[in-house]
C-alpha cells in the first residue's frame, strides 16, 4: 500500500508541469467588446490586446499572441465606409494590395461567403514585407453603414499553427 501511494506521488510529480503548462495554454479567453461599434469576439488568453485611440474609426482593436521570430501573430478589425467591400472581385483587391505595396503577393485563395448573416468576401494571401514573409485571411463585410475588414495574420511558415486560434475568434465574434 505505501508502495501505491509513493508511485501514485511520483506520478503525480511527474504531471505536475503538464498540468500547469496545459492549464497555461488553456487559460480560457478574452472578450472584447466594442460598444461603440457593436462588436465583440473571444480571444485566447495569453494573448494581448490593443487598440489606438489615434487610429479609432479605422482600426478598431488588434489582438495578438506573443511573438515567434519577432513577429506576433494577430487578428484586428479593421473599421471603414462600406464601399463594396463584400462585392469586390479578386483583380480589384489584387489592386489594392499592389497599391499597398504588398511585394511578392499572391492570392491563394478568393471566396464569396455569409459571415453571421452578411455576404462578405474570403481572401487568402502571402506577401512580403522588408523582414518578413507574412499570410492573411481576411473577411470583408459591409454591414449597414459599417465596413468590416476582419484579419487574421502570421508568418507564412507558422499560419497553419495558428488555425484554431483563428477559428475560435471567429467563431465567438458577434454584431
Amino acid at each position: 500500500m505505501k508502495r501505491r501511494a509513493s508511485e501514485i506521488l511520483v506520478l503525480l510529480a511527474l504531471c505536475l508541469p503538464l498540468f500547469l503548462f496545459a492549464d497555461r495554454a488553456c487559460a480560457g479567453s478574452n472578450r472584447y467588446r466594442d460598444a461603440e461599434y457593436g462588436f465583440s469576439f473571444d480571444y485566447p488568453g495569453m494573448w494581448e490586446e490593443e487598440g489606438d485611440e489615434a487610429m479609432r474609426g479605422t482600426l478598431s482593436v488588434i489582438v495578438y499572441a506573443e511573438p515567434v521570430d519577432r513577429f506576433a501573430a494577430n487578428f484586428s478589425v479593421l473599421l471603414s465606409t462600406p464601399h463594396g467591400l463584400a462585392s469586390m472581385t479578386a483583380a480589384e483587391l489584387a489592386k489594392g494590395y499592389e497599391d499597398a505595396e504588398m511585394s511578392d503577393l499572391k492570392i491563394l485563395s478568393f471566396r464569396r461567403d455569409i459571415f453571421l448573416g452578411e455576404a462578405c468576401v474570403v481572401v487568402d494571401f502571402r506577401w512580403t514585407d522588408d523582414t518578413y514573409r507574412i499570410r492573411q485571411r481576411q473577411y470583408l463585410i459591409d454591414r449597414g453603414r459599417q465596413g468590416y475588414t476582419l484579419t487574421l495574420t502570421a508568418l507564412q511558415s507558422n499560419f497553419d499553427e495558428y488555425e484554431g486560434a483563428f477559428k475560435g475568434i471567429l467563431d465567438s465574434f458577434a454584431f
